[in-house]
């Protein structure tokens, strides 16, 4: 992963409905937080062209869910419990979701300003990262 730096976010389940789960923000490790303290993750319905992903990070950024940013898709990485997905926020960040069957934790990675050129870096990123869980 050489000199790529993230911010580690954790979050724990408030609410779990069947089409998603909210989450709030318990801590953050190595920089300040570039999330926002509550989130949800959604099941992708099939409203946008996107292949490959199973669910959608939304951000709490307005009142009504509904209208809250959509960040990034989830795509499986081969990995058991990784997701990775994106955001580009003036420039492309990776984002690494650890997800845990038996835990009601989240752990976001967020690599800010850093996207690997191309799948094989981003496959050696998935296989050699400091996992949380």
């Amino acid at each position: 992963m050489g000199n790529a730096k993230f911010v580690r976010h954790i979050y724990k389940v408030e609410r779990a409905l069947k089409s998603y789960r909210v989450y709030r923000l318990e801590s953050t490790q190595f920089g300040s937080a570039k999330l926002t303290s509550e989130l949800r993750i959604e099941k992708f319905r099939g409203y946008s062209a996107a292949k490959g992903i199973t669910h959608y990070l939304r951000l709490r950024n307005t009142s009504n869910w509904a209208t809250c940013e959509k960040v990034t898709g989830l795509r499986f990485t081969g990995k058991k419990g990784v997701y990775e997905g994106n955001r580009n926020n003036g420039s492309k960040s990776l984002i690494l979701f650890q997800f845990q069957p038996d835990s009601n934790q989240l752990i976001i990675d967020v690599f800010p300003a850093f996207y690997p050129s191309h799948k094989g870096i981003l496959q050696k990123i998935v296989e050699t990262h400091s996992y949380h869980l």
